[in-house]
């Protein structure tokens, strides 16, 4: 019997494609804007958190891309944290229009890793046993 959810859907391969970027930009963005010139421990700690979810969302898309569910939730919670950091610090207390982008894409991972045909993906016999290994 063939199980028709052993192949990647678009949407984990849109995921993963979503996840890179943001690993790449939240660690270099993070160091760049807040730890290299970093003055206060307010700089620290936004610069520390844009690290550690770049390492998150590195984490995520190489776990997310072979199956392993755990990491989708990961994934889910990392976009969630920027998205609303994002959204609410950057945008709307510091008017910062420039992390718009940033809310886009963590909306569109939320999206990405909520589809139905990525949890059938993550819900399937497989990744169970290859969370498991």
């Amino acid at each position: 019997m063939t199980n028709n959810n052993s192949r990647r859907p678009a949407t984990v391969w849109v995921a993963v494609g979503i996840l890179l970027p943001l690993a790449f930009l939240s660690c270099v963005g993070g160091y760049l804007f807040n730890l290299s010139g970093a003055d206060d421990l307010d700089d620290y700690l936004v610069g520390g958190v844009f690290v550690v979810l770049g390492v998150l969302y590195l984490g995520s898309a190489l776990q997310v891309f072979r199956g392993i569910a755990p990491w989708r939730t990961v994934a889910l919670a990392a976009a969630a944290t920027h998205g609303v950091f994002n959204a609410v610090v950057k945008v709307g207390i510091e008017g910062e229009t420039e992390s718009l982008m940033f809310v886009g894409l963590t909306l569109a991972l939320v999206i990405a890793l909520a589809a139905p045909r990525t949890r059938d993906f993550f819900h399937d016999g497989r990744t169970l046993v290859a969370s498991a290994a």
